[in-house]
């Protein structure tokens, strides 16, 4: 058996092992259930509230609080850290599993898709090279064809005859050569990749080419931490608002 197939079987028996027994289940309920009733009870009364004195300001403030106090049970409650730190860990186990069995084949699938667009890419090549030469024979021997025409035109007397040779010289075209490419079944995708990139000049278009600004992305979370860091920074075109929270 495979070292990976061992490795799947583990990861499922501790999967199975992380079933939630019976009394879990209780004391998660006991300890949250009554968080979980003062929910809408919460919603309620911040909705009855209206903070137009200072009476009202420390009545509400002390809701908030006494939130607070729920919201810190719920994230500090050992069993459920337990649980959720316990169904991460499995997460993450499986998310390596599956990166462990896949990486490899694709390693290898993408070296050997790479052989078959390389061999594919020289093929087109070299067909591109043959039409080229045949298509030079082919225009070559139009040409000749067509010369060979008119120099009856001056052999003849009679101006129909020349005429008939001159419309039959003017008719001979070369064929198109077409030479075929290999088929492989091999589907392939053409990208486009940036290989180089001048700071200034792409700024300088981008104050002429409105176009150019789908390009940029603002940092605006870096501007933020700047304002706040230096708070007499003003960027141009950008307007900061102080927020108290």
């Amino acid at each position: 058996m495979s070292e990976d197939i061992t490795q799947v079987e583990e990861i499922v028996q501790e999967t199975n092992a992380a079933t939630i027994t019976d009394p879990v289940k209780a004391a998660i309920i006991t300890d949250l259930g009554p968080i979980v009733d003062r929910m809408s009870l919460w919603k309620q009364k911040a909705e009855e509230i209206e903070v137009k004195s200072e009476d009202t300001a420390i009545e509400a403030t002390a809701l908030c609080d006494a939130m607070a106090e729920d919201i810190k049970t719920v994230k500090e409650h050992e069993v459920l850290s337990k649980i959720t730190t316990g169904l991460h860990a499995l997460h993450k186990r499986w998310v390596a599993l599956r990166k462990d069995i896949v990486e490899p084949i694709e390693v290898t699938r993408k070296e050997l898709r790479w052989r078959v667009i390389s061999w594919m890419g020289a093929e087109n090549r070299r067909a591109q090279e043959e039409e080229r030469r045949l298509q030079a024979e082919a225009d070559d021997k139009a040409e000749a064809e067509r010369r060979k025409l008119l120099k009856k035109v001056d052999t003849v007397k009679r101006d129909s005859t020349k005429e008939r040779y001159e419309e039959e010289a003017q008719q001979v075209q070369a064929p198109t050569v077409q030479v075929a490419r290999p088929k492989t079944g091999m589907r392939v995708r053409k990208t486009w990749t940036v290989t180089g990139f001048n700071e200034e000049q792409f700024f300088q278009g981008l104050a002429a080419k409105k176009e150019l600004r789908a390009f940029v992305k603002l940092d605006k979370g870096s501007m933020i931490r700047a304002k706040a860091n230096m708070p007499m920074l003003n960027v141009p075109g950008v307007t900061f608002k102080k927020i108290v929270t």
